[in-house]
């Protein structure tokens, strides 16, 4: 399956979260595992920050994150996401830049097999919070204009 960011950006995609995509797209294609994941990390990120999630590192905005769907705030894809997602992909993250106590041998773990699911991870997400949301609103509209082209006569 591979990476596919750079050809299937929706226009919806913020810039700052398409930039790090693009350049775990980039470590990806020369092998550079390590730097890769770094940069999926860096990408979630700026997808919560621009969600709204600005304070502090990754983790204390997975955690505001986890307090508002638990008290019924958060954005409509966030209450159904299992956030085990998010975790995992904040944990693999810091360990491909963190020292692991200067073992390095961990880094293999970072496989293309594991970067092929966190593509489709991100995938997910990306349709979960940018695409599904602009499509929807895309066939609301389209309904609502032709809709009005017709009266509804009622009786009283």
């Amino acid at each position: 399956l591979g990476h596919s960011f750079p050809t299937r950006r929706s226009s919806d995609l913020p810039l700052s979260v398409a930039y790090y995509l693009d350049q775990a797209y980039r470590a990806k294609s020369v092998g550079a595992n390590s730097a890769c994941m770094a940069m999926y990390r860096g990408a979630l990120d700026q997808l919560l920050h621009e969600q709204g999630y600005v304070d502090g590192m990754l983790g204390n905005k997975l955690s505001k994150l986890e307090k508002d769907i638990k008290s019924g705030v958060a954005h409509k894809w966030a209450k159904d996401l299992d956030l085990r997602y998010l975790s995992y992909l904040n944990k693999l993250g810091s360990g491909s830049i963190h020292p692991n106590d200067g073992n390095v041998e961990k880094q293999k773990e970072l496989d293309n097999e594991l970067l092929t699911l966190v593509d489709l991870v991100f995938a997910m997400l990306l349709e979960k919070i940018y695409e599904q949301p602009k499509r929807e609103d895309d066939w609301i509209n389209a309904l609502e204009k032709k809709s009005r082209l017709f009266k509804h006569n009622r009786s009283k």
